[in-house]
């Protein structure tokens, strides 16, 4: 009769499996880890344009005689432009502005702000438009 086999090693075996799958658990979070700091980052920018476009919105409203400078570029779009570009870095911005007639007679102007900025130079730009109609109170 011949004696059992010796299993040497087992545990050996077992235990670099062991690691070798906590060391994929591991690179797997630290890779959702990375992915989540970038799309804050793309967050963080969408919310300084939104805010920026808000800001422009607001000067024109309180200045709706002159609205029309601010899609020329007059001197306040320079400087909303370069505080633009302080918390978006690279970040450029048009101004559009239509006026129609309401059935009331009522100048309307339709306000279009659209911020464009590349977070990285492999990637492609990222735009942010924002909308908004000014009437005379």
């Amino acid at each position: 009769m011949k004696s059992p086999v010796k299993q040497t090693g087992a545990a050996l075996i077992e235990s670099m499996i062991a690691v070798l799958i906590l060391a994929l658990g591991v690179l797997g979070t630290v890779g959702l880890q990375a992915r989540a700091i970038s799309a804050l980052s793309d967050t963080q920018a969408r919310i300084e344009a939104t805010l920026a476009a808000e800001e422009m919105i607001g000067m024109m409203w309180n200045d709706q005689l002159n609205v029309a400078n601010y899609a020329t570029g007059g001197a306040a779009f320079a400087n909303w432009s370069n505080k633009l570009v302080g918390s978006i870095p690279g970040a450029t911005a048009t101004v559009a502005v239509v006026t129609t007639l309401t059935p009331a007679n009522i100048n309307r102007q339709q306000v279009t702000v659209t911020i464009t900025w590349r977070r990285k130079a492999a990637e492609a730009l990222n735009s942010h438009t924002v909308v908004a109609f000014l009437e005379p109170a």
